[in-house]
This record gives C-alpha cells, structure tokens and sequence, in this order.
C-alpha cells in the first residue's frame, strides 16, 4: 500500500471477496452494513494510490468514494460493469491491470457479441475509476477511448402508453403496486434521475401548503449532494385523483414507514430502496407495460414533454432537469419538434388521463446527436407551442 496502513483495509477482506462475486444487483442485509462501514472511513486513514494485488473491489469502492468523491450510485454502478468484465467469457484481469487484456475484452465484446457505443463507453468509464485508485490512469492517458457514441437512439412512449405505467397491476400485493405506480409517476413527470435521486427523495424535501401548491428540493447525488429547487404543477403535488406525493405520503406511506423514518418510497418491508435494487425493480416491471422501457427513459420523456409543455424555453427545461450545460438540454429540441409533429396536444395532461383511441402508433424512435451543438443564433427561433400545432421552427436546425 502506498500512503495508508494496512491494517485499516484488512479489516474489510473477509467480506469483500464475496462481494465481488455478487452478481445480483440486490444488496443484502450484509452489504448494507458494509457500505455503512465503509462510509465511517476517514480520509486521513485512505491510501491515495492502491496496489492492484492486494485490493479488492471493496478497496476500490472505498478509493472511490473517499479520493475520487465519486457518488455512490456512480460507484454502485460502475461496481457492476467491473463484476461484469471481470466474469465474462473473455475476462478482464483486475489483479495484473493490462491495456491489452482490457482491449481484448472490448474487442470481443464489439465484433463478436455486438455490444452498443453505450455499453462500451461504461466499461470504460468503470476501468477509469480503478486507474485512479491504482494511481496508473496517466500510463493509459496515450489510449484514447474509441467507445463514445456520437448517437444514441431515443424510443419514447406516447402519453397513452406512459398513463398505462400508473395504473398496472405490478403485483398481488396492493401496497406493492401502488408504490410502482406512484414511483413511475414521480419519474416521467417529474425527470428526476433514476434510480439515485428517487432514493434520496425525503419528505422532508417536500413542502406542500394549505392551497395546494408547494416545492420540491431534489438531492444530485449525481453532483456529490447538490441541491435543485423544483416548482411543480399543482396536480403533481397534492391532487385527489391522481397519483399525487400528498396522496402517496398521507395514504400509502404511513402502511410501512415508522415514525423515525424520512425517505420518501420504501420497500415492502419498510426499508429505503438501494440504486441497484430500485433499478433492478425499474427494469423488471417497466417491461410489463412497454418492451422499451429502462429507467433513463423516464427522464428523456420528461425533458420532451415538457419541452412542449413550456413552448421549447430551452433554460426553464434545464433549470428542471438539473442540466450542468445547456447544450445537453438542446439535444432534445428536435426530438419534442418531432414527437408534436406525430401527435400534438399537452403531452403532461394527456399521460394523466385515459388513452384516446385514435392513436395508431405507441412509440415513435428518435436518433440524439450527441456530440452535435446547434449555433446559439438558432436558440431563439422558435414559435410559442399551442394546442393546434408547432409553429416557426427552423428547418435547418431540426434536419441536424
């Protein structure tokens, strides 16, 4: 070890070992309190360079989280790719961390399993985190990444698909289902990242007043802990018929919550969600209702519709979303230009009411430029959106 004593992470190695072999994304009783141990850690006690032999995954989560202040769901989740590579038919050797071992493995998995820009960006972006840990990231800095997508292919749901997700019967159990049903809504409607700050959603993030109207303070766990303000519409905080935070906190709630306990949507059980977990459970019943789903279209679907909703005000979409640069939050201009051309109207009230029947198509595919920028001369060129149509939008910038 360089930096740090032994001692401090040997304490961890009993269970660590198992823990790399977990391949279900679900953490146990066991692996909780482990997180938990792992927290109480100082930094004074972590080493700042690891020695690949000797560490486990348990010692680069560790790293991570104390010396690259990387988020745990960032951590869960690249913790995940790594265990991944690290089981696959042509593994990559994290004992003797190699260039070429790591190549062969993302060769295969391009030419021989087909695997998406996507997914290879990941696992690269896991073996990043334990370059850093093992202090050789600028041994690899001459490899530059061939993984990044310069397009990512969108299929979003029409609003009469997205009003099925809050009225599904996920399972026998009422509670159960209707914490799917109220968790779905808060997730299109709402666009906050999933899993991480659906977790990290407390009631005391909420405040409601007596008129119905109230705000809500998201946690970014994605952004260390950062906090954004959201205003949302009446409807979506207190309303009586709909599936409404008031509704979920005064009625379903308090059937498993003790008193002590703050998090918005819990477990059957009782117990806060994980990241992992509460994307296993995203993935596992957002398939029930639509074939497409996975968690992140929440968010793109949300960003679109109310990219309508708020007549394309590129900054108030970003203010919502929680965007670092407003250049990620054009990207789906053209995506909301092309939905409104399919099929026009509020796209916000229409996923809350019944389906309507004229509707022949239940999704349509969009393809984002990611690494496409429009000129800042074309941010202003659009027309306000009403009910009858879109109206003014330059030609030249939705063809990009």
């Amino acid at each position: 070890m360089v930096g740090g004593i032994n001692q401090e992470w040997n304490i961890l190695d009993d269970v660590s070992h198992n823990h790399v072999e977990q391949l279900d994304p679900q953490l146990d009783g066991e692996d909780m309190g482990e997180l938990e141990y792992v927290k109480q850690f100082n930094r004074l006690n972590c080493p700042i360079v690891i020695d690949p032999e000797d560490s486990t995954f348990e010692h680069i989560r560790l790293h991570a989280h104390l010396r690259q202040r990387l988020a745990d769901s960032t951590i869960e989740k690249n913790l995940g790719y790594a265990r991944f590579m690290e089981n696959h038919p042509m593994p990559v050797d994290f004992r003797n961390p190699c260039y070429e071992n790591f190549m062969g493995h993302m060769d295969y998995r391009e030419e021989v399993e087909n695997a998406t820009p996507s997914a290879l960006k990941n696992e690269w972006k896991a073996m990043l985190m334990f370059l850093r840990a093992w202090g050789i990231e600028k041994q690899w800095n001459g490899y530059k990444s061939p993984f990044y997508a310069t397009n990512q292919e969108i299929i979003l749901p029409y609003p009469e698909t997205v009003h099925n997700f809050f009225h599904y019967k996920y399972s026998n159990d009422k509670y159960e289902t209707k914490l799917y049903q109220y968790i779905f809504f808060i997730g299109f409607f709402f666009g906050v990242r999933p899993p991480s700050e659906l977790c990290n959603m407390t009631i005391d993030n909420i405040r409601i007043n007596k008129n119905g109207k109230g705000m809500i303070t998201v946690i970014e766990a994605k952004k260390h802990g950062r906090k954004r303000t959201l205003v949302p519409e009446k409807y979506l905080l207190s309303s009586k018929v709909h599936k409404s935070l008031k509704n979920w906190m005064e009625h379903w709630r308090p059937l498993v919550a003790d008193e002590d306990e703050k998090i918005l949507f819990l477990t059957t059980e009782g117990k806060p969600f994980t990241p992992r977990y509460m994307g296993k459970k995203f993935r596992e019943h957002g398939k029930k209702v639509w074939e497409h789903y996975h968690p992140y279209i929440m968010r793109h679907w949300c960003a679109t519709a109310r990219m309508i909703e708020w007549n394309y005000n590129i900054h108030r979409v970003s203010n919502w979303l929680g965007h670092s640069s407003i250049n990620t939050t054009t990207k789906y201009v053209h995506v909301a230009q092309e939905y409104y051309e399919q099929d026009q109207g509020s796209w916000l009230k229409r996923a809350l009411k019944s389906p309507r029947k004229n509707v022949g198509e239940e999704s349509i595919v969009s393809t984002l430029k990611i690494n496409r920028t429009p000129k800042p001369a074309l941010l202003n060129t659009f027309s306000p959106v009403g009910e009858s149509g879109l109206v003014g939008i330059r030609t030249s910038f939705i063809s990009c």
